[in-house]
């Protein structure tokens, strides 16, 4: 009786402490994450970094102007991208009436092919074709 006592007692700690691991870690997931995401940061600016100390800059000041290189390439591209998305979606939003009312045909002869008691027999004898078509190769 002792020693399934103590088995018993070993089992409920074991479930305790796995669900309390899994909590942890879940918890902690975004700790980890920018953790990674500051390693692949620093592991991309480090050549430029290092290129500007060999030439005598300071590593504070090579650092900030990588960062600085880095935020003004970002803020270019957002401004020279997000016009050109805004113009696609007003496009978009122009044309959407047009494509419905020539897409509706279309949609109508897929419906009723998909409908078709016929359907469904040929789908199913492709299905079973495939593996034998793989098995071939």
């Amino acid at each position: 009786m002792d020693q399934q006592y103590k088995l018993a007692l070993k089992i409920i700690l074991t479930v305790f402490l796995l669900v309390g691991a899994i909590w942890f870690v879940r918890e902690i997931v975004w700790v980890i994450n920018l953790i990674f995401i500051s390693v692949l940061i620093v592991y991309a600016i480090s050549p430029t970094v290092s290129f500007l100390v060999k030439k005598k800059v300071p590593h504070w000041l090579s650092v900030g102007l990588v960062y600085l290189a880095l935020l003004a390439f970002f803020v270019l591209m957002f401004y020279l991208v997000i016009p050109i998305i805004f113009d696609e979606i007003v496009q978009l939003t122009q044309l959407l009436p047009r494509y419905i009312v020539q897409l509706q045909p279309t949609i109508f002869e897929f419906v009723q092919m998909v409908q078709n008691p016929e359907f469904e027999e040929v789908l199913e004898t492709f299905i079973n074709q495939v593996p034998l078509t793989f098995s071939s190769c």
